[in-house]
């Protein structure tokens, strides 16, 4: 199929995705349980940084309390573990947004500047008392000087946390209604109040962004092919690991689309790039923890230590081609002990609220 025939497609693709079959789960046990270590780029520790926003993706040297964990997840090798039958309506979406992506008109600034809002899910009640679980909402917006190396800034706050679902909200009440809540991962206490708002100056750059500093220049200085844009980020990559994967690729890949200032045509790339990859599925309409709808595509992103699977979704405005959000979802529930998120939960997520080019710094700085 040519792609032209895959955009027409791109329409009518908004149907419900199947669930997880037994298959690739067990498969997914078998593997942890069989000792096969750890193989991917990292171990990701599921964690919110209370004064940025960057959750699942990359750091920009922000100093930050660390709040609980949701879950641990073990990065798990896709081979031999993925659905039997594929979903070329991905690639369809992807390709439709790489149009959209690449008509946009490219823009220049003084400053690259995001607002994002990060939601996790975390577990929370005190010692002998029920437990049940809250969302801890951060906003984060960034003003990053376009040649990496002028001044930077990050205005944040936390938005206060709020139990996550009706029967989270019943718990609550049973238990007094608190004000505050303790994360029983760690006892680190959660306001459910809105923090003060504050501005501080950081050190420029994306830390942590493919193993090295980058600045906007070099963002903007990705290649705009999709080959070679997928050798390039392979190789960065490997700076962090000796191996790279499908979720590797579609996690660095969703930083470029949701967060960095990458031209309209090196966008375009990373889609067209992400259409290729086979462990990609498609999950139609979504709604972000923002309550914007979108059309989702997924891969999956692991197990943790309960074996439940997750797996890491990228919500797009098939309208703009622009990204939405990134979340961490839970896809299958594991039976050894409780944890955090539930099945179809989001157990953390990073909505884009605005990304853009401007000349003005920000005021009370």
């Amino acid at each position: 199929m040519n792609e032209t025939n895959e955009l027409a497609e791109a329409r009518a693709l908004f149907d419900d995705p199947p669930a997880p079959t037994p298959e690739v789960i067990a498969a997914a046990r078998a593997r942890l349980t069989e000792g096969d270590p750890v193989r991917s780029h990292r171990t990701r520790r599921l964690r919110v940084e209370r004064r940025t926003a960057w959750l699942t993706t990359f750091a920009l040297g922000l100093a930050g309390t660390v709040t609980a964990a949701a879950v641990t997840i073990a990065m798990v090798d896709h081979r031999g573990v993925r659905e039997p039958h594929g979903h070329p309506s991905a690639r369809a979406l992807l390709l439709a947004a790489a149009q959209r992506a690449e008509a946009a008109s490219p823009a220049t600034g003084r400053y690259w500047h995001l607002t994002i809002r990060g939601d996790e899910l975390i577990q929370v009640g005190k010692p002998g008392h029920a437990t049940y679980q809250v969302y801890a909402p951060t906003r984060s917006e960034i003003w990053m000087s376009a040649d990496g190396h002028g001044p930077t800034w990050e205005k944040s706050q936390d938005l206060g946390a709020k139990p996550a679902t009706k029967a989270d909200w019943d718990t609550w009440r049973d238990e007094g209604a608190p004000t505050t809540f303790r994360g029983t991962d760690t006892g680190d206490e959660i306001s459910s109040k809105p923090g003060r708002s504050h501005i501080d100056r950081i050190k420029p750059g994306y830390e942590d962004l493919f193993g090295q500093r980058l600045t906007p220049q070099d963002v903007q200085a990705l290649p705009a092919d999709p080959g070679r844009l997928k050798m390039t980020l392979t190789r960065l990559i490997r700076r962090q690991s000796s191996r790279v994967t499908d979720e590797q690729l579609f996690t660095w890949s969703s930083t470029v689309l949701s967060y960095s200032p990458a031209s309209p045509k090196v966008r375009a790339a990373t889609y067209r790039m992400l259409a290729g990859l086979p462990g990609v599925k498609k999950l139609g309409t979504v709604t972000d923890q923002a309550g914007r709808t979108g059309t989702a595509v997924t891969i999956n992103a692991g197990i943790d230590d309960q074996a439940s699977t997750y797996g890491t979704r990228l919500i797009i405005d098939p309208s703009t081609g622009r990204a939405l959000a990134t979340e961490t979802v839970m896809t299958g529930e594991g039976g050894s002990a409780p944890g955090t998120a539930g099945l179809e939960q989001v157990a953390m997520s990073n909505v884009i609220l605005r990304t853009g080019w401007t000349n003005k710094a920000p005021s009370g700085r």
